[in-house]
């Protein structure tokens, strides 16, 4: 069963005034995609939403109406099943594209994280399963974009074979939504 979700969005620089203004502010524009994913993750739709924003990053915003002034933002969600969920974001990150989710269930715990060698890793029965699957996916899209040989090609077919059954593995764990 899930117990707690959370999720951040971050931007590595905020859009022009002239999407910021009537775009219906950060919540509709950003947070928005966000909260629709804490809800599928959850199963159910929300009963409470707690929103908060500030304006740190784009000063020339601060002066348009409501929530399209706030360039950073917090949700804390609650659902009928007992679910909370908090949700971060941003419009500007210093160090690029920030893109994190973590679904805590009674069974173990499921995180994503930004585009690292190891970006999934699952928590289940006291170990971390983390997969290193980006350099061979680099080496085979390299080869396949150059159209050359690379140590690395006959295994495109077992790549993309292998990383299907981990897939499903790892939805085998954990189903969404979580059980």
């Amino acid at each position: 069963m899930v117990v707690q979700i959370k999720l951040c969005s971050r931007d590595p620089s905020p859009p022009p005034f002239e999407y910021v203004k009537g775009g219906g502010g950060i919540f509709a524009d950003m947070a928005v995609h966000d909260l629709d994913m804490s809800r599928f993750l959850a199963g159910e739709d929300p009963i409470d939403i707690l929103a908060i924003g500030s304006c740190h990053i784009d000063k020339s915003i601060s002066t348009l109406p409501g929530s399209e002034k706030f360039d950073t933002a917090s949700c804390l969600v609650r659902y009928p099943n007992g679910v909370q969920a908090m949700v971060d974001v941003c419009r500007q990150s210093s160090y690029g594209y920030d893109q994190r989710a973590e679904v805590l269930g009674t069974k173990g715990m499921i995180q994503t994280d930004n585009v690292y060698p190891n970006t999934a890793k699952i928590y289940k029965n006291g170990e971390c399963i983390q997969w290193n699957i980006l350099h061979l996916f680099n080496c085979v899209v390299g080869c396949m974009a150059k159209n050359t040989f690379h140590p690395h090609q006959p295994f495109i077919q077992s790549f993309q074979i292998r990383l299907y059954w981990k897939c499903r593995h790892a939805i085998r764990l954990f189903p969404v939504p979580l059980q």
